[in-house]
């Protein structure tokens, strides 16, 4: 019974449950403190068939960077989950692992975060790409270079080649800017390949960088 917006329910179980989803779809306009394990959290990302449910899940994980299975429940999401949008977004979430100084101390959880970002680049959605480049950023190192000039080059959507060269100019500074002279030369729809990396450029100190994005931002 509720009572004064309040109360209590009681449900005898034979075993734990392995996940609870409160909500479902989220039609209830509702705050809720409702705290649950990571392996709860992980069945229900996995096997939830509400995208709701799953988004809300992959939430409550990201809160957990230090937790080695919340880091690999987000990697199997990015590669497993069937919608596109919360593919990207699992991808964008492990990027913490980079950000957050205890996370990226252990070599195993940064390790699978940065495998899991990689084999975003390949996905077959575009958008979920985006959100792979955009979040290799966070991962700099020579694989990291060589992957981001290769999407620079090869992608087939010129929105995903420039969120790479923004990436590859973050990470590798004026050493990029060669090839960020040579992309940019090319004109496409609502200039999609060079915005990216002019918002990269405006914030460099370098005179060579100051300079490339002075010739675009006259255009």
């Amino acid at each position: 019974a509720v009572r004064d917006g309040t109360g209590n329910l009681a449900i005898s179980l034979t075993s734990s449950p392995r996940a609870i989803e409160w909500n479902k779809g989220a039609w209830v306009l509702a705050l809720t403190d409702f705290p649950r394990s990571t392996a709860m959290l992980d069945y229900q990302l996995a096997h939830s068939d509400d995208v709701a449910s799953r988004n809300e899940a992959l939430s409550l994980l990201s809160a957990r960077p230090r937790d080695g299975a919340a880091t690999r429940a987000i990697a199997a999401e990015s590669h497993a989950e069937r919608f596109w949008g919360l593919r990207a977004r699992a991808v964008q979430l492990l990027a913490i692992y980079a950000a957050d100084s205890v996370a990226r101390s252990s070599v195993a959880r940064s390790s699978v975060a940065r495998s899991a970002v990689i084999a975003a680049v390949r996905d077959p959605d575009s958008r979920v790409r985006q959100s792979a480049v955009a979040a290799l950023a966070s991962f700099s190192g020579s694989d990291t270079d060589s992957l981001l000039t290769s999407e620079v080059r090869g992608d087939a959507s010129p929105i995903v080649r420039g969120f790479a060269l923004a990436s590859y100019i973050k990470v590798a500074g004026d050493s990029a800017l060669p090839l960020a002279r040579e992309v940019m030369l090319q004109t496409w729809w609502h200039d999609v390949l060079r915005a990216p990396a002019m918002t990269v450029l405006k914030g460099m100190q370098s005179e060579a960088a100051r300079e490339l994005y002075q010739k675009y931002a006259k255009q």
